[in-house]
């Protein structure tokens, strides 16, 4: 005599009572996490959220243009990176202020380097 499977006396799979948030359930799409969802989808169809300004892309502009005085072209160029890196991920619009900042304060610090030694080497003779 065999003995027969009792059925489960519940469902295996959960109800939709039983299972979480759906913004519980899923991570949100990648660089989307500081954009608020009313916003984006409040209108008809999909608005594109309003793009923001990076502020460390803007101190890195400000930084560029002022690299003409010796050592800010070092801190433009750092800050420019660091805004860069930030702009990863991220639903911001300022690339061309980071990199306008790393490219004029490399090109400036290299020049002011260049001027220094050709001071210098001119100065000994």
């Amino acid at each position: 005599m065999t003995s027969q499977p009792t059925p489960p006396s519940r469902p295996t799979t959960p109800s939709w009572e039983d299972q979480e948030p759906w913004t519980a359930q899923r991570p949100p799409f990648p660089g989307t996490e500081h954009l608020n969802a009313a916003e984006v989808f409040s209108g008809p169809g999909y608005q594109a959220p309003r793009s923001t300004t990076d502020p460390v892309a803007v101190v890195a502009l400000v930084l560029g243009v002022f690299s003409v005085v010796p050592g800010v072209g070092l801190l433009a160029a750092a800050t420019g990176t660091w805004a860069l890196r930030r702009q990863r991920g991220r639903w911001a619009s300022a690339l061309g202020m980071a990199w306008f900042a790393v490219v004029v304060g490399c090109t400036t610090s290299v020049v002011w380097l260049w001027a220094w030694w050709l001071y210098n080497a001119l100065e000994s003779r």
